[in-house]
């Protein structure tokens, strides 16, 4: 059915691993903590998201 939502859903995913690594550099070289928590809460976000897609695709097929 939709396939695709599985690959945009492992997308999403990598991506949202990547700006959690983000997120712990950039809080651990400026010390800023809000920011840290803000990028974090993004990044939980956009992999549960994509979590979704992805069984959401693997579903369909």
């Amino acid at each position: 059915m939709a396939v695709w939502l599985y690959y945009v859903g492992r997308f999403l995913e990598a991506v949202a691993l990547g700006l959690l690594l983000y997120a712990l550099l950039y809080g651990l070289t400026t010390g800023d903590l809000r920011s840290e928590f803000r990028l974090f809460g993004v990044g939980v976000l956009l992999f549960l998201v994509g979590r979704g897609l992805e069984r959401w695709g693997s579903r369909g097929s």
